[in-house]
């Protein structure tokens, strides 16, 4: 009777520890603090349906916010062998141009072959609020637009 009692106890401790750290993760994702997952992003292709990097999503670690940092993710195939110089980036905030960069990310990538442009920014707790629209073209060495997508989230 005892073991029975005691294995209940622990069952029931277990149960609540579990539950308390789902809770706990749940409240740090959505405070930024923890990426549990990647989340898909609400994207566009602004390229053509011919691009030869063919991008299949666009994914975040995390929500933007500010004072956070948040990481995106372009994933796709490669149709055609490629040796990547990097990618693009060209941010608006309520259709206002504030910024933008061209990222080095080289590597060769064979036809077929998955391929994902990665990039990192944080938003400064100053960061104006409004729709944000970014713009991420992945190149070739040869200065040529393989893929053009477009990220739009709001702060």
């Amino acid at each position: 009777m005892k073991a029975v009692l005691l294995a209940a106890v622990l069952c029931v401790m277990v149960f609540s520890a579990q539950a308390s750290q789902e809770r706990f993760n749940r409240w740090a994702n959505e405070k930024g603090l923890l990426a549990l997952e990647n989340i898909p992003a609400n994207w566009t292709n602004c390229g053509s349906d011919s691009d030869i990097f063919r991008v299949s999503s666009v994914e975040l670690d995390r929500a933007p916010r500010r004072g956070v940092n948040v990481t995106v993710f372009v994933n796709g195939t490669m149709t055609v062998a490629q040796s990547i110089a990097g990618f693009h980036i060209n941010c608006k905030v309520n259709n206002i141009p504030i910024w933008s960069q061209d990222i080095d990310q080289p590597a060769d990538v064979s036809a077929g072959s998955q391929y994902t442009a990665t990039y990192g920014s944080f938003f400064p707790s100053f960061t104006p609020p409004g729709k944000f629209q970014v713009d991420i073209s992945v190149f070739n060495t040869d200065n040529q637009t393989l893929s053009c997508s477009e990220l739009i989230f709001t702060l």
